[in-house]
């Protein structure tokens, strides 16, 4: 992730962080039964629906809401964002 105007000791420190979390976060996902995983991907996609949709009515919001829902679902049947 690109951090504008950040030292090199600054930006190393972050991305050491930022590897910690991704460890720390990989150790949860690992101690998950199947069952809390296929839940937690469920949450997942469906928050990045969400998201999706509020920045396309935030953008758009003269488009009604069976468009926006449309330009979602393609956004995420071919993963484009």
């Amino acid at each position: 992730m690109l951090q504008p105007h950040l030292s090199d000791d600054q930006s190393n420190s972050l991305a050491a962080e930022e590897n910690k979390a991704k460890e720390r976060q990989m150790g949860v996902y690992r101690r998950m039964t199947p069952a809390q995983r296929v839940e937690t991907a469920i949450r997942l996609s469906v928050t990045a629906r969400e998201i999706k949709a509020a920045a396309l009515r935030s953008l758009h919001p003269d488009r009604d809401e069976k468009r926006i829902l449309g330009v979602v679902r393609e956004t995420f049947l071919y993963a484009r964002s």
